[in-house]
């Protein structure tokens, strides 16, 4: 997908599920709800060793003068800021926080930067503001092994002009895990501590993915929390 001029830059980080489908099941926002210190749970966010700089830093921007001057956007996806995020999932889920609504068209994609080629490109629709979540859907073929991708959240301002979008991206590079590590996840007894041991390699994505996935309300967003003040992102994504 061609992108607009940049205007500025914003970096932020956070959440991922597994639960839907493709494009008919995009979630609305996840309300987080404020942490007390006895809820806190252990949870270290250790990034990869070998620190990539992102293909793809979280930015926006458009060069258009009408439609999208109105909107008070931009959109903030959720990944790691100052690295390139990993997944060892071949269609893993995405998710990006909006301030409020947006009136105009959501378009997503993931794309081959190297072969400079769309994976996967559609739209979404969002409906209340907070953070919606989507997945690479099935139909599609996987993220590679090895490859790094970018992701893009896009606001549609003119169709027949899509330089004029506002938009965002971030990188995700699929890995391969160990043997070790698959036997160490096989046997973890919950997703609490699936996400602690996922954390603690390294791998983002799958993190937020098995975060989502615990059903106490508490405990859930009390790992959302720390995830947040690992990577500094309290009073960046506001949560309510």
């Amino acid at each position: 997908m061609k992108k607009p001029f940049l205007t500025s830059a914003i970096i932020a980080s956070y959440l991922l599920c597994d639960s839907f489908s493709p494009l008919s099941s995009v979630s609305g926002p996840n309300n987080i709800e404020p942490q007390t210190s006895s809820q806190k749970l252990n949870l270290l966010y250790n990034p990869p060793p070998q620190r990539k700089q992102p293909k793809a830093t979280q930015r926006s921007g458009s060069g258009s003068r009408s439609r999208c001057q109105a909107t008070n956007l931009p959109q903030i996806l959720i990944a790691p800021a100052f690295h390139t995020g990993q997944t060892s999932q071949s269609h893993p889920s995405f998710s990006v926080y909006f301030p409020e609504v947006p009136q105009l068209p959501v378009s997503v994609s993931v794309e081959d930067p190297k072969n400079q080629k769309d994976v996967w490109l559609s739209e979404i629709s969002v409906k209340k503001a907070g953070i919606t979540t989507f997945r690479l859907p099935s139909y599609v073929s996987g993220l590679e092994i090895g490859k790094e991708y970018i992701w893009t959240v896009a606001l549609i301002c003119e169709r027949r002009n899509r330089l004029q979008d506002i938009y965002a991206e971030a990188s995700i590079e699929r890995i391969e895990i160990s043997e070790k590590l698959k036997q160490k996840l096989s046997t973890a007894p919950n997703p609490q501590s699936l996400a602690a041991i996922l954390a603690s390699e390294g791998l983002f994505y799958d993190t937020l993915n098995q975060i989502n996935k615990i059903s106490t309300t508490t405990e859930r967003n009390a790992l959302l929390n720390s995830l947040l003040e690992q990577i500094n992102l309290v009073g960046v994504v506001s949560i309510k």
